[in-house]
């Protein structure tokens, strides 16, 4: 099979280098099935594996790096112009990979450094964060950068040729450092901790953004999301307004402001579309597909924003509410139509989801402070095992309306409504339509009473 391919973490050349036939052999024991991935700029290529082996032959006039996944086991390895590299490895662990060729060098690097990563998690995992300060975090996490860029300087003193390979790994040692310095705080914030060293922040702010050898790399990658997120969160708090939308909204201006690269901004946005979509695809995504208009270049970006952001079309506020079916534990249907003329409350949940157990007694407090308005409180359960919903229900003492989604996909909430995680609150005015696919949470106190006071007096 002859395939070309790019880099999954692209370094740039010098100079122009004629391309050259390079071949890359694997070979996979103990193999997950016939099929392996090689991952590069943001793309992927399926191998298929003969008998546990492999041959890719492809074009390459730069050096590159690759990841190579095959079932729970993914190995990072580089690879030179003209050589003709052999990887075998073991599903029992791809680090304990053996290599032959010129690249065999680097790629022995490589593994060396993830073990190293692994040491450093197991001895420092999150959850032990809070028991260690920040400023010895800090120098605990500095003192492994510079183990690694020691070691990272006596690898380049026996392989010549090795300059541009070593600034690259010294950049993501930084970006990785300040990924987990991140970590570090939002762990602690959690805690209750408010006050941090300034080193921590200094160390962050001062990390390129811009740098596009290194855009498709998982630890700039993971840097830059976080850090921007962080920045976001920052300037969000204590707002009036809280919504996911003018969330997403501070979080796109901080990378429009902070990434001038076309190349890192798009790469940037597209690994946080995923959680953009799932926030604020309920929402009117209208003025957020605006704004990244004028942001963000890349119209395959922005046509798959307007892609997904379609799907949610149908729930924008002031459509039709989608008339969903339910049943009662007695096998008694309904639907969304059946409560016209009140204001309607929908708690989308399950008996095996942790955060929708949590919203439970917060709803009872809404129901009960609220029996003077004109509304009425459904539960929807979206349970696989509806003998574990009806036992809940007993076990519990439910109030509201307890029901279950319609067995039947098509007029389901979880398809009507595109309910792709819960809990989900949903609330529909006397008329039947929809004021908010994404309400606020009964958690939200007073947030949501207003809202459901302002759409039963404005009727």
């Amino acid at each position: 099979m002859r395939i070309f391919l790019l880099a999954f973490c692209f370094l740039t050349a010098h100079h122009s280098i004629l391309a050259k036939a390079t071949s890359l052999h694997l070979e996979i024991g103990n193999p997950q099935g016939d099929r392996a991935i090689l991952y590069y700029q943001g793309k992927a290529d399926t191998i298929t594996l003969k008998n546990k082996m492999a041959d890719v032959t492809m074009d390459l006039s730069s050096s590159f790096y690759f990841i190579l996944e095959h079932g729970k086991q993914k190995l990072e390895f580089y690879l030179l112009p003209g050589d003709n590299l052999s990887i075998a490895a073991n599903t029992t662990g791809f680090l304990d990979a053996t290599f032959k060729g010129n690249s065999a060098p680097y790629c022995s690097f490589l593994v060396a450094r993830h073990r190293a990563d692994k040491t450093f998690q197991a001895a420092y995992p999150s959850f032990r964060y809070p028991t260690i300060q920040a400023n010895r975090f800090f120098s605990m996490r500095d003192s492994v950068r510079m183990v690694r860029e020691r070691a990272l300087r006596d690898f380049q003193s026996v392989n010549p040729g090795s300059e541009e390979f070593g600034t690259v790994e010294k950049a993501l040692y930084e970006y990785q450092m300040g990924h987990e310095l991140i970590s570090f705080v939002n762990v602690n914030l959690k805690s209750g901790t408010t006050s941090f060293p300034t080193m921590v922040f200094e160390y962050c702010h001062a990390r390129n953004l811009n740098d596009e050898r290194v855009a498709y790399c998982p630890h700039f990658r993971q840097f830059a999301v976080s850090y921007l997120a962080f920045i976001s969160s920052n300037a969000f708090y204590g707002l009036e307004d809280d919504s996911a939308q003018n969330y997403h909204e501070l979080e796109l201006d901080s990378i429009c402001v902070r990434v001038t690269s076309e190349k890192n901004k798009s790469i940037i946005l597209a690994e946080i579309a995923q959680q953009v979509i799932k926030d604020m695809g309920s929402s009117d995504m209208r003025p957020y597909i605006s704004r990244l208009e004028k942001c963000c270049k890349d119209p395959k970006l922005i046509a798959s924003f307007r892609k997904a952001a379609a799907r949610y079309e149908h729930l924008y506020p002031g459509k039709p509410a989608p008339d969903a079916d339910f049943y009662d534990a007695q096998g008694n249907v309904s639907s969304i139509s059946s409560y016209k003329g009140k204001v309607v409350y929908i708690d989308t949940w399950a008996t095996w989801c942790g955060p929708c157990k949590r919203e439970i007694p917060h709803l009872h407090e809404l129901e009960e402070s609220m029996k003077a308005e004109n509304v009425v409180f459904l539960s929807v359960s979206t349970d696989k095992d509806i003998n574990a919903w009806k036992n809940f229900l007993q076990t519990q003492h439910m109030t509201a309306n307890q029901l279950h989604q319609s067995d039947d996909p098509e007029t389901s909430m979880s398809k009507m409504y595109n309910v792709d995680s819960i809990p989900r609150f949903i609330l529909v005015d006397e008329e039947g339509k929809i004021v908010s696919a994404n309400a606020p949470r009964p958690s939200s106190g007073e947030q949501i009473r207003e809202m459901i006071r302002t759409v039963a007096r404005s009727k």
